[in-house]
């Protein structure tokens, strides 16, 4: 008998596949949007409690499945719940090496005392502050010339889901250069910088 290789998570998504619409009376062939809530369902199960992603797991199932819309939101929740091998699987399948900042918070919350909305890994709905300024990640530019695209808004940024309402003020597009800039410069003068502007 061959050992099946794959990982638990991959494991996990092909049975949910493989069974899904079974106890139902609605037909498989008409079961595309459940499906795909199902799998995103399973593979946010597999992110929350903390299994194990191999870092291909994402590579292999983007090529069987039609994930494009829900990587964003899958790579919030590993952020979120801390899942650094999940993390890795969506970074390698995106081709994006993480934009490290600590500090980043995301109000985005399921409302889980294990999730408390610290983050060390800047994703989509990341709020921190930058040049002075409270901002919000809106998006990535993947690429030859990665960065952060963050706006900043004229009535700040609320907490909770209400974010990023008013006029956008500034919008940034923050490499990893400029991360490890702000890294390597000391605490209290960035402080003067920001009061001095």
């Amino acid at each position: 008998m061959k050992k099946n290789t794959d990982s638990a998570v991959i494991q996990l998504i092909r049975m949910v596949a493989d069974h899904n619409q079974e106890a139902t009376e609605q037909s498989r062939s008409k079961h595309g949007l459940q499906l795909g809530n199902a799998l995103y369902v399973a593979l946010d199960l597999a992110i929350v409690s903390g299994m194990r992603f191999a870092k291909d797991d994402f590579r292999k199932l983007c090529a069987i499945f039609d994930f494009d819309s829900f990587l964003e939101a899958l790579y919030r929740q590993a952020a979120l719940y801390w899942n650094a091998s999940a993390c890795e699987s969506l970074e390698a399948c995106l081709g994006r090496k993480p934009f490290i900042l600590k500090g980043a918070r995301s109000p985005l919350r399921n409302g889980d005392y294990l999730c408390d909305g610290k983050i060390s890994r800047l994703v989509v709905g990341a709020q921190f502050t930058w040049k002075g300024e409270s901002v919000i990640v809106k998006r990535f530019r993947d690429g030859a010339d990665p960065a952060v695209i963050a706006y900043s808004y004229s009535d700040g940024i609320a907490k909770g889901f209400n974010v990023g309402k008013g006029k956008v003020l500034h919008r940034y597009a923050i490499t990893h250069a400029d991360l490890e800039k702000a890294r390597s410069t000391p605490r209290k003068r960035l402080k003067l910088v920001a009061a001095a502007a």
